[in-house]
């Protein structure tokens, strides 16, 4: 008799909480953030994945708007040049998975860091 085992749902939860760390440390050093940067970064993710879960999800003009709060406008302005570039390799190597590496497919398209 086979017996159904519930997927363990401990491992999502840590797999969501890698990704957003991921995140966080690719951005810190692409924008060459401060601690307190960084910590309030984390803090938006951490919040924006929490209201993904919910009915109301945060939008990109929300993100890009908490962002550019606590950005420097030299460090919003790589940001947005980091997307583009992005946004252009996906436009070439639209099947190639090596070309933009995306550990959540659910992430919104908007952010560069997904």
């Amino acid at each position: 008799m086979g017996m159904h085992i519930p997927l363990n749902k401990t491992n999502n939860a840590e797999k969501i909480d890698r990704n957003i760390e991921y995140r966080v440390q690719e951005m810190k050093t692409d924008l060459k953030l401060d601690d307190k940067q960084t910590v309030k970064l984390r803090n938006i993710l951490i919040e924006r994945e929490r209201r993904r879960q919910g009915p109301n999800p945060m939008s990109p003009k929300e993100y890009n708007e908490r962002l550019r709060e606590f950005l420097t406008p030299e460090q919003y302005n790589t940001l947005v040049d980091i997307r583009k570039q992005r946004q252009q390799q996906q436009k070439i190597q639209p099947n190639n998975k090596q070309a933009a590496p995306h550990p959540d497919p659910n992430q919104d398209p908007d952010d560069v860091y997904n």
